[in-house]
C-alpha cells in the first residue's frame, strides 16, 4: 500500500517536489510516534486516508486528480477489491492488469508497485524517463533509449 501511494504522490511530478508532498502527506494524514526524544512519522493506514481532509489535501499543493487517486485506492483496500496478498500470488503480467483496474495506476505504476513494493524481481517500469535517460547514457546510444528498448536490455 505504501509503496502504491509513494508511487501517486510521485507521477508526473519533480523528484525533490514529490518528497516534498509525501513529507506533507504523511504529517497530514499519518500519526507519529516518539523514540529517543524524536518524533517519527507513521505512514498511515487506508482507514486514515479516507478519514483525511481532501480541501486540505488541495492546500498542501496536491492536485485534486490525485488526491482523488489516493482516496480511490485507499478505499479498495479497505473493501478488499485491492489486495496485495492477492496479487502478489499472481503471476507479473496478471498483477499488472489487475493493478490497472483502477483509476491512478497506470502501467508505470503497476510495475513500480511489483518491483518495491511486492517483490517482483524481474519487473521493471521500463517507461520511466530518468531510467530511459540512463540506460541509454550507459549503452551508448547516444540519445535516451525507448522503453521497448529498456525492456530488451533488461531482458
Amino acid at each position: 500500500y505504501e509503496s502504491l501511494i509513494w508511487a501517486i504522490i510521485g507521477q508526473q511530478i519533480h523528484v525533490a517536489f514529490a518528497r516534498r508532498l509525501k513529507y506533507r502527506f504523511l504529517e497530514h494524514c499519518g500519526d507519529q510516534v516518539r523514540m529517543d526524544g524524536h518524533l517519527y512519522p507513521v505512514f498511515p493506514e487506508p482507514e486514515q486516508v479516507l478519514l483525511a481532509d481532501q480541501q486540505k489535501l488541495a492546500a498542501l499543493q496536491f492536485s485534486r486528480q490525485k488526491s482523488g487517486y489516493i482516496a480511490a485506492v485507499s478505499a479498495a483496500v479497505v473493501d478488499g477489491r485491492l489486495n496485495f496478498d492477492a496479487i502478489r500470488a499472481l503471476p507479473q503480467e496478471q498483477a499488472i492488469s489487475h493493478l490497472l483496474k483502477f483509476r491512478g495506476i497506470g502501467r508505470w505504476t503497476a510495475e513500480y508497485v511489483l518491483m518495491r513494493g511486492l517483490g517482483y524481481s524481474d519487473c521493471i517500469p521500463a517507461a520511466d524517463i530518468g531510467l530511459r535517460k540512463v540506460a541509454g547514457e550507459l549503452y551508448g546510444l547516444g540519445r535516451t533509449a525507448s522503453e521497448k528498448e529498456v525492456r530488451d536490455i533488461t531482458e
